[in-house]
């Protein structure tokens, strides 16, 4: 039951942030001989702009497998753009804002049968929205989640995981499906939910090569600050796009 250590410092360049460089660190090591292998991941950044994004991520598998926790914490004053809502969202409506953010989202599940788990997951946010561009939309009309504020989620998760190998899957699929009911204490108090299904399928199609899908599915209903609004981009969803756009 040995433990395996990644260290991987980066450095880059955006517009947004000028020169950035930071770290990622993981530890994984099995808890026991049935287990899949637990984690931590560390990863932080700075940037030139005094622009900071630290993020934690631990995943525990115990009691032969049959329990797992999956978490993720992260801090950040970072900056984002807002092109407003919808389809007619112009390129040309980008106006500048930042937000810092704490948010702590996490699920404990059990397994009800091999390779299906199902339980609870929690999210608890806060966040505040500065430096908006003067006379744009989050300063000058109403808009949920303009000025940020805290958020409460509360709700169910199921995962279905065939996967041969939890890193480097060659074939198999993970589905994950969640729905979670959100409070906000902003000065209008709002209530929304927000659902989500994440869907992945693995070929091996050759010894050294392997063909991956993904589907992904999310809605949201009631009054949801913009912020939590369904979004592609960023580092996850169609790179190349900058989040929100």
């Amino acid at each position: 039951l040995s433990g395996s250590v990644l260290v991987l410092p980066n450095v880059f360049y955006t517009p947004e942030t000028k020169i950035a460089g930071g770290l990622v660190l993981g530890y994984y090591r099995p808890l026991d001989a049935q287990s899949p292998p637990s984690s931590v991941q560390l990863a932080a950044i700075y940037t030139q702009r005094q622009q900071f994004y630290i993020q934690l991520q631990p995943e525990v598998f115990w009691g032969r497998g049959q329990w797992w926790i999956n978490s993720e914490v992260w801090l950040s004053r970072y900056p984002n753009a807002y092109y407003g809502i919808g389809p007619s969202a112009a390129a040309a409506q980008e106006e500048e804002y930042t937000a810092r953010i704490a948010d702590i989202q996490g699920s404990i599940q059990r397994q009800v049968r091999p390779g299906w788990r199902a339980g609870m997951r929690l999210r608890l946010r806060g966040e505040d929205v500065t430096d908006v561009a003067t006379g744009g939309l989050l300063d000058t009309r109403s808009i949920v989640g303009q000025t940020g504020g805290t958020t409460v989620g509360l709700g169910l998760v199921t995962t279905w995981d065939r996967r041969d190998n939890l890193y480097f899957p060659r074939q198999g699929y993970y589905v994950e499906a969640r729905g979670l009911l959100h409070r906000t204490d902003a000065v209008q108090q709002h209530t929304f939910g927000r659902f989500v299904i994440d869907a992945r399928y693995y070929w091996s199609v050759r010894d050294d090569h392997v063909l991956a899908v993904n589907g992904f599915a999310e809605a949201v209903s009631g009054a949801t600050p913009f912020q939590l609004l369904p979004l592609l981009g960023g580092a996850d969803r169609m790179r190349g796009y900058r989040e929100g756009r």
